[in-house]
């Protein structure tokens, strides 16, 4: 137990502490156990000066040394420096397996509500096995968390690329580690996210899939082909309600309205609820294929299809036979393709071309930025913009009309209704004085009598 003197009646009181010494060992030199198998040691004293010649203070200060674990190993040491107490809580998070940190995300993600289509490809790319393989481990040729530095994150991506990968390939693996690492960081783990250093690619300058929006001509085709191969809807759907072909494949009668002609998307890619007008085209053919006792939650398209990777293929055989029936090339000279996320584009760029504006469009093609769907969308043929330029019109070589400007009083022509300066004068100062006396009526002084004094006296100033 610890004790507490001090020399003097002023003196600075001092702390006296029983501790573990030397073990005691026996005539074979080996150390002796009590009953509980401890190794028996000596008590020592040491004293410590507690700096304070206030008796609480020191005998608080007792108290917290005696109840640290070890009091001989701390005492005389000097206090932890920031860089070491950093490889200390490094070293204790290197001590956890990679594999450890990226199951905690994982699972951090599910608590934050995340869909399984995100959590799906980031447990596909950041996963690590037991053993430490495979992942990020094996793709950053790491095994600790803090191994993943900015240098080892730019040549595993400088790897992605050289291997002809796009850069927007690139830049998702980027965006998956640099979420992974600010979590980490976030939460304790790592001192900082080393991918917070690191730019993006461009993708504009690097695209290797460029759609293109169908023309009406080639609309009308797939339309035709679509009715005599029985699957007109699911076009329908893809064209005038702008679906994507995971909103394709999830929509459900409990999603249609045909009473309001409303269209509820409440699991698109946007992870949020959005309530879109069904058009007259589009409401017609849902109305002839809605059965006479729909279930709520039967699908709408491929009906007889349950599971999802099954109705996702499925989708993408109709789409290439009625293509194909169409006549319709998949891709055209100018290396632009034609899928079906093309009927999407062919809406934005045909409401665009009529005149839509733009966050109309913005709205009906469920985009969080305006700029994603005029830059990604909107494709505009030569025609559209000789169009717009036949809009101008042409130079004249006439003069240009003056405009008649109002009479100012500073010149000879007067108008005919022209007040004089008198008249203005006198306006402003009966109303002045009208109004100062509380009148709540203004006539118009007779201008053919002769001015009193006041007004005199007020022209002539």
């Amino acid at each position: 137990m610890a004790s507490l003197y001090r020399r003097g009646k002023t003196g600075l009181w001092c702390i006296e502490l029983s501790v573990d010494g030397e073990p005691i060992l026996d005539d074979k030199g080996e150390p002796i156990l009590d009953e509980t198998g401890r190794v028996r040691r000596y008590r020592k004293r040491i004293r410590i000066a507690s700096r304070t010649t206030n008796k609480k203070l020191a005998l608080l200060k007792a108290q917290i040394l005696e109840g640290k674990k070890g009091v001989e190993d701390t005492v005389g040491k000097p206090p932890e420096t920031p860089d070491q107490r950093r490889q200390k809580k490094q070293d204790e998070q290197d001590a956890i397996a990679l594999s450890v940190h990226v199951e905690d995300y994982l699972r951090a993600l599910q608590v934050r509500g995340r869909a399984p289509k995100t959590i799906g490809p980031a447990r596909a790319f950041l996963a690590v096995n037991e053993n430490g393989k495979g992942g990020i481990a094996k793709a950053l040729g790491v095994e600790k968390l803090s191994e993943i530095t900015s240098s080892v994150v730019e040549r595993f991506l400088h790897g992605v690329q050289s291997a002809g990968r796009a850069s927007r390939t690139s830049n998702w693996r980027l965006a998956q580690l640099s979420a992974f690492l600010g979590w980490a960081a976030k939460g304790g783990r790592i001192s900082a996210n080393p991918c917070m250093t690191i730019d993006r690619k461009n993708v504009d300058r690097d695209r290797r899939r460029v759609r293109r929006p169908l023309t009406p001509e080639e609309l009308e085709t797939v339309f035709a082909a679509a009715e005599r191969r029985g699957t007109k809807p699911l076009f329908a759907a893809a064209y005038f309600a702008g679906l994507r072909k995971g909103d394709l494949v999830r929509l459900r009668w409990s999603s249609v309205d045909l009473d309001g002609a409303k269209l509820t998307i409440a699991d698109g890619k946007a992870n949020r609820i959005d309530v879109l007008p069904i058009a007259a085209p589009l409401l017609a053919e849902l109305r002839r294929i809605r059965p006479a006792l729909a279930m709520p939650t039967a699908y709408v398209l491929m009906p007889g299809i349950d599971a999802t990777w099954r109705r996702e293929d499925a989708i993408d055989d109709e789409r290439c036979a009625t293509y194909a029936a169409a006549g319709l090339a998949m891709e055209d000279a100018g290396g632009s393709v034609a899928d079906l996320h093309s009927l999407r584009e062919s809406l934005a760029t045909d409401l665009a071309r009529q005149g839509v504006a733009p966050m109309v469009l913005m709205k009906l093609m469920r985009h969080a930025n305006i700029a994603t769907t005029m830059k990604y969308y909107v494709r505009l043929r030569m025609d559209d913009l000789a169009g717009g330029l036949a809009t101008l019109a042409a130079p004249s070589n006439a003069a240009p009309t003056k405009l008649a400007q109002p009479a100012t009083g500073t010149d000879d022509a007067t108008p005919e209704n022209a007040a004089s300066d008198l008249d203005v004068d006198l306006d402003v100062r009966t109303r002045q004085h009208t109004n100062a006396h509380g009148g709540t009526k203004w006539a118009r002084p007779d201008l053919n009598r002769e001015p009193t004094d006041y007004e005199s006296a007020a022209l002539t100033c």
